[in-house]
């Protein structure tokens, strides 16, 4: 796993930054990055799992995923397709509900994809509408997904 650091940054405390390979076919990672029973596998932040995931994947479609919390609460995140370039590029808004300060959460996050040698590389950049305390905490949290992502594929 590689980090970065982009030269074009304006705000990095506000972006989450990640390189990974995962050892697949890019056509089998993009499925399993948009496919509603592959979401309840491996998406989620630390201690929590996706227990629902509705997706309509073309540009402009939405997507919703209820996570429930170790503590059995239960959240959603959810947003829009803004770019969908089949197997190579994703773009979407995310959005939070049922999360304190859950209105100033937003972000956009960015999602590539290219085969090399060894697999699948993602370059992921998520863009936060704001400038949080825990940014580490979300990097690491992707880590984790992606984590799970490489286990589940």
């Amino acid at each position: 796993m590689t980090f970065y650091k982009s030269k074009k940054m304006s705000n990095p405390e506000s972006k989450v930054y990640l390189k990974r390979v995962f050892k697949a076919p890019v056509e089998k990672v993009f499925h399993a990055l948009t496919t509603p029973s592959s979401i309840l596998q491996w998406f989620g932040p630390k201690n929590s799992k996706t227990i629902n995931a509705r997706i309509n994947l073309e540009v402009g479609g939405k997507y919703q995923f209820e996570i429930e919390t170790e503590n059995n609460s239960r959240f959603f995140i959810e947003g829009k397709y803004l770019e969908i370039d089949h197997p190579n590029r994703l773009v979407y808004t995310t959005e939070y509900r049922k999360l304190p300060r859950a209105s100033d959460m937003k972000s956009i996050v960015t999602l590539k994809l290219r085969e090399v040698a060894t697999g699948t590389e993602i370059e992921l950049v998520q863009e936060l509408s704001w400038v949080p305390e825990d940014i580490k905490n979300r990097t690491e949290s992707w880590e984790l997904m992606f984590s799970r992502l490489d286990d589940f594929i």
